[in-house]
Order: structure tokens, then sequence, then C-alpha cells
């Protein structure tokens, strides 16, 4: 390794703690989910988790928040993957200009320290990438196997994309070689078994969970939700240059030399821009796009791309920083501070979706943080929370008809006597508030009691 690559790693490394250090926003979207998730399984239980998604990556941060429990170090956790992406594409490709394009990617850093599994399953869907197309390797697809299996275990998601790859990659291949891929991607993917049986009782709970909110938004059942997400999020279009200004010479690939790279890249990049409409899903296929894009940048455009790249950075993070319009979180963790500091309550009831939010700040496990619908359902006497109800209108007489349920239940009967109810929702956004008395108001929070 040379001289100058070491000081690249070396000032990337310093670039990527300082901006986990000085960023104040924790608040991105499912992070509070992901964040509760690792507390909890690292033995700080301070609110009923929500469980929408794959709890492997809370696992793998849960160790270090035994040591060092701290938002801080969940960030620095967050900014590894983005250290050893850069490390895979200088140290084992040998691809400088793919090192700086990535090191200087807007996206790069815009998804740097959100807590999300998209960060492991892009790292470790390089190396799986990688490994199947390095057939000099003995047992190559095996290792290409477990990689995109444990993609998957992490993050749900990469099901869908991992079987872009598989069906464009194994269209015209030996049925054995597809069965030997499968079983290796089965041990990839069966730690999250593992775990769900362990957490749940049943191997299949988060993957339960997962597709059922995603069938309720297909079927037009959720409220805010809907199919084609980029009608609402226009903000999709930035990654025409988040990954790179240059994104554009892509014109210039050989189609015939990478036929099955492109049409894995486009259907990838057509599922990421109609169903999930939010840039930070792109980061997946960012490495193997800016991978292809190295062949085509000269050295005056790797210098132009920084530049430019730059104040695209600022545009895109500004508001990761101090505290803004759209980035209050280091007001709410203070005034969570205080608020315990203040009052000697059992338990903190949040406003409306605002419990998970709240409890993400807190490191003790009481008070203990409930949410706005378990503690509505308690004053009612109700068992279960919510329910959905789909039915199939037949034009023809049948001698029954299929229907499907869900209930999701709560997961003790219990009330709560003890507590402050803690919002930073006006009455306006929170009808429910005029039942409640004001008692302090913090910078951002307001406490008030029954």
């Amino acid at each position: 390794m040379e001289k100058k690559q070491i000081y690249w790693i070396i000032l990337l490394a310093i670039a990527l703690i300082f901006f986990a250090m000085f960023s104040t926003k924790i608040g991105f979207h499912d992070s509070f989910e992901y964040v509760n998730m690792a507390k909890s399984i690292s033995g700080v239980q301070n609110i009923n988790i929500f469980v929408g998604h794959s709890l492997v990556y809370p696992l793998i941060i849960s160790p270090f928040l035994k040591i060092f429990p701290s938002l801080f170090v969940i960030k620095l956790i967050n900014t590894l993957w983005i250290f050893l992406i850069a490390l895979t594409l200088l140290l084992w490709l040998k691809n400088e200009k793919a090192f700086i394009l990535f090191a200087f990617s807007p996206l790069t850093w815009y998804v740097s320290i959100q807590t999300t599994p998209i960060l492991p399953a892009s790292f470790f869907f390089l190396l799986s990438f990688l490994f199947f197309y390095k057939n000099d390797l003995k047992h190559n697809k095996i290792y290409s196997g477990v990689l995109l299996g444990f993609c998957c275990a992490i993050y749900t998601p990469m099901i869908v994309i991992g079987g872009l790859f598989l069906t464009i990659n194994f269209w015209s291949r030996k049925f054995s070689g597809l069965v030997i891929y499968f079983i290796s991607l089965g041990i990839g993917f069966s730690p999250r078994l593992i775990l769900d049986y362990y957490l749940f009782g049943m191997p299949f709970y988060s993957l339960i969970k997962y597709f059922g909110a995603n069938l309720i938004v297909s079927l037009g059942l959720h409220s805010s939700t809907k199919n084609l997400q980029f009608l609402q999020h226009f903000e999709v279009f930035l990654i025409l240059v988040a990954i790179s200004p240059f994104l554009y010479k892509l014109y210039k690939i050989n189609f015939n030399k990478n036929k099955k790279i492109i049409l894995f890249l486009l259907f990838s990049f057509l599922v990421f821009f109609v169903r999930a409409a939010n840039i930070k899903y792109f980061f997946i296929i960012s490495p193997l796009i800016i991978i292809l894009l190295s062949n085509f940048i000269t050295e005056k455009n790797l210098k132009v791309h920084c530049l430019i790249s730059i104040g695209i950075i600022v545009l895109l993070t500004f508001t990761f920083f101090g505290v803004n319009e759209l980035n209050n979180d280091k007001l709410i963790q203070k005034d969570i501070k205080n608020i315990m500091n203040d009052f000697n309550s059992e338990y903190i009831l949040g406003g409306p979706f605002e419990s998970l939010d709240f409890a993400t700040f807190s490191w003790e496990e009481r008070p203990y943080f409930i949410w706005w619908q378990d503690y509505l359902a308690s004053l009612e006497g109700k068992e279960n929370l919510r329910e959905y109800n789909f039915k199939f209108n037949s034009k023809i007489p049948l001698n029954e008809m299929l229907q499907f349920s869900v209930l999701f239940d709560r997961f003790e009967n219990k009330t709560y006597e003890n507590f402050i109810l803690v919002t930073q929702k006006t009455q306006e956004e929170f009808p429910e508030l005029k039942n409640f008395k004001l008692k302090k108001c913090y910078e951002t929070l307001c406490v008030y009691t029954s």
C-alpha cells in the first residue's frame, strides 16, 4: 500500500469520526426503531419496542452499547460501514478513482450517520457481488451466496434486490449451480431466523410483520403511505446528482459487455425509485455504480466531482448539525434529561407516535415510556390496539366469502397511574391535550398531568 493511500484512509477515518461527533441529528427514517431495539437488546429496556424490521443490525450494535451506552457510539458504528466499503474499493479492487468518487459522493455522507441496516447491507452486498464474479477463487459462488443471504437477514428489502440479482445472473446457468447458491443463501439468512425464534418463539416473526405492513400498503389500507412513492416525494430526483454529478457518463458503458450488471442496476434503480422514493435506498447499489463510473472519469473529472460534491454534501447535510427547523433532536435530548430530573414519575406518556422518539434519548430504565395507543386502550379496557380487514367483492354468489383479518393485541393488559404526559405537539395537532393540565414547558417539550 502506497503512502498516499495510507493518508487517504486516515483522512477519511478522521472525517467520519468528526462527522459523527459533531452531528446532532438522530431522527431519520426508522432510526428511532433501530436505536431502541439495540438499546433493548443491550439491556436498556425503557419502552415496549416496535418491531417492523429485522433485529440483526440492532443485535450487531448492542454489544458496543453494553460497554459504551451512547448515541455517539451508534453513529460511529454506522460510519464504520462507510469506511469498510471505501477500504474494499481501495485495497481489494485497487481502484483509487472509485475510492475518491465514493469518499466524496454526497449520498455517502447523507447516509453515513443514519441508523439504518442499509449501511451494513450495502457493504455485504458489495462483497457478495465481488465474490460472485471472482471466478479465479475456489467456492466463490458459495461465499457470494452466504453474504447475499446475510444481506437479506440484515435488511428485508434485499430479498427483492437479491431476487433480481439471481434472476438475471442464473437465467442461463445450470440448475445445480442455482441450488448450491440457494443453500448458501439459506446459511447466510439463518441468523435472522434463529434470532427471531429466540426472541419471539417464531422464526418468521419479523418477516411476517414486514410483509404484512407492506401488504397493507399495497392493498391501499394504509392512511398515509402509498404505492407510488415518487409521486409524493420529488426529492428522490436528487439521486441524479447524489451519487455523483458525473452520473450521466454511464452512457458510455458497453451494454453487450456488461449486460447483466446493467440490467440488474436498472431494475434495482426502478424498484427504489417507484416503491421507496428516498435517496438513502440507492446506497445499496451506489458502490457498484461508482465502480462502473470510475472507468469513464478522467483526473480532471475527478477534481470537479470533488468540488461540486462538497457543495451538494453541504446542502444535503447542513440540517444534521446544531439546532434548526428540521432538527431539534439536541433540544429534545436536553429536555428529556431535565424532565427526568424534575419529575419523579414511574411512567412518561408520549403524545401520538412520540414515545419511541423520546425513549431514544434516555439510557435509564425508569421512568418507562408508554405508547399513546396503549394508554388509550388501557382506559377503554381493550385488549387490542388496532385491526385490519380486507374483503373480496364477488360478482357471483359463493358458498363462503374470503376475508383477511389482522389483530394487533396489547403486550399486556395493564393500567397506568403515576405518569406524566410529554409532548411537543400543539392542541391543534393533539386535540386530546384539553383533557390534561399543563405543568411546565421546556425548550421544545411540555409536561402535562392528568
